[in-house]
């Protein structure tokens, strides 16, 4: 067998086997076959080459009849040679197709069966991959909504709380409107009661004998508030006489330890007062408080001039004029604020 032949087939052998082993790649068969058929048209160029030569030496040959029959039979043997290694180069090249080919489809089988192998491992690969990532995220799931439920669960639960207080404090609301509806009615009615008893009681102390009249009720329920007991520790409506003969009568005398005594005399000039309050003008309201206080300081006059406590030898020097609302002082004083000082000037203390 010709070595070339031998070389090559044991060349497209041990191709066979790399393939066969997965060890040669797509782009190293285009590259042997195009190295095989090189060398083959390398050969053929070669002899073409020589076959050229050969004929012009026999066209020399024909000229020179001595070299004819030499360059002849040269010319045969290049015949042969050539003929020769163009059949060999023939069969090296329906060799090569056939394992070109051959290969081509060995390739094919390994490149589908690698392709359909590496697709069943990525589709397990991937199907796993997805397990495990839905796991991860049933798991991450179940712990955020723990998390999350375990953090609202509070805020919840105090919402429910809240609510309930909210409908309670709701009830609760209606409930105290509808008792503070009830009490406003009543303060209401009170208030209008009021208002008529007031407007009553006004009427009544505009009269002069209402007045004296409320004025020793008022200092009698004073005394008694104080622990003061009729008869023993003061006596109302006392009569004496004065040195001329002429009858006073205080509206209270006051028994004090050591057989000393008080003389006290109520006074209620309340009608001006009340006029003011029910004057429709600051006017007129201002002109009957000046009348008040001008009726306060003839009451104050009229005490100075009566002199009670001369009447009596264990009494001191003043007697006490008590009036029966602090109203009707400050009423006064406000008016004419130097009546304090001219009371006590007469010997007359208001209370």
């Amino acid at each position: 067998m010709d070595p070339f032949i031998a070389i090559t087939l044991f060349a497209i052998g041990v191709l066979v086997g790399v393939i066969t082993t997965k060890v040669l790649s797509s782009k190293q068969l285009p590259l042997i076959l195009a190295n095989a058929k090189a060398e083959i048209e390398t050969e053929l160029a070669t002899t073409g080459q020589q076959l050229e030569y050969a004929n012009e030496q026999l066209r020399e040959a024909s000229n020179q009849s001595i070299e004819l029959q030499s360059i002849r039979e040269q010319f045969n043997k290049l015949t042969a040679t050539h003929e020769e290694h163009k059949k060999s180069a023939e069969e090296k090249l329906d060799f090569l197709e056939s394992t070109k080919k051959h290969l081509e489809d060995q390739f094919k089988l390994i490149s589908n069966d690698v392709a359909k192998k590496s697709r069943d491992e990525i589709k397990t690969l991937a199907e796993s991959t997805v397990k495990q990532i839905k796991a991860r995220s049933e798991e991450d799931l179940e712990k955020r909504t723990k998390a999350i439920d375990d953090l609202v669960s509070p805020v919840k639960d105090q919402l429910t709380k809240v609510n309930d207080k909210l409908v309670e404090y709701d009830k609760n609301r209606t409930e105290a409107f509808g008792k503070l509806d009830k009490e406003l009615e009543r303060v209401i009615k009170t208030s209008s009661d009021l208002k008529s008893e007031t407007s009553q009681l006004v009427g009544a102390l505009k009269r002069p004998q209402a007045q004296g009249d409320w004025g020793e009720l008022h200092l009698k329920r004073v005394v008694e508030l104080a622990g003061l007991t009729e008869r023993c520790d003061f006596d109302t409506q006392h009569t004496i006489k004065t040195a001329d003969g002429e009858s006073q009568r205080p509206d209270m005398v006051v028994h004090l330890p050591g057989d000393k005594i008080v003389v006290v005399d109520a006074k209620s000039p309340s009608s001006n007062f009340a006029q003011a309050i029910e004057a429709g003008t600051d006017i007129e309201k201002k002109d009957q408080l000046k009348k008040h206080a001008q009726s306060v300081r003839n009451h104050v006059k009229t005490l100075t001039r009566k002199a009670y406590f001369e009447q009596f030898t264990n009494s001191p020097e003043f007697v006490v004029m008590f009036m029966p609302s602090d109203a009707l002082y400050a009423a006064a004083v406000e008016q004419d604020p130097d009546i304090v000082a001219d009371s006590i000037a007469g010997r007359v203390i208001i209370a």
